[in-house]
């Protein structure tokens, strides 16, 4: 398998598995936040709730951008575009992640998430980017 067909198909999986988190009620959601509560709990001592999912959504769509990027700039896109093209599908994933969740019980579509989402897609990017220039 190609370097190009892995880092496509890791793009694939992130992308499954947000959407399978995402169709979680809000109850089971929140069952999953708690493995990591403890951690939390002690760094932040509040709040951690709201932590955890923010950066469940940071991370996820952190590991989107930086695989996607990685599958998509062998095709020949010049990297401005490359970077460009990876945030923009991102983006408008995120978007119809939270029109999922409006969907879900007990979930709400935010904005402010698309927004995280977003974020998070283009640090990834970033990432991937310094580790194509540094290590080839």
């Amino acid at each position: 398998m190609s370097k190009i067909n892995k880092w496509l198909l890791l793009s694939i999986v992130i992308m499954v598995m947000i959407f399978w988190f995402s169709h979680d009620t809000s109850s089971s959601s929140l069952e999953k936040s708690y493995f990591f509560q403890p951690l939390f709990e002690w760094l932040f001592h509040e709040h951690t709730q709201f932590v955890v999912r923010k950066l469940a959504h940071f991370s996820i769509y952190a590991a989107l951008g930086f695989c996607l990027f990685r599958a998509i700039l062998p095709f020949g896109v010049r990297l401005s575009s490359c970077f460009w093209l990876t945030w923009i599908f991102c983006f408008l994933y995120a978007c119809s992640d939270e029109i999922h969740q409006l969907f879900i019980a007990g979930r709400a579509g935010q904005f402010a998430d698309v927004l995280l989402d977003s974020t998070g897609a283009g640090i990834g990017i970033l990432v991937s980017l310094i580790f194509i220039k540094k290590w080839g």
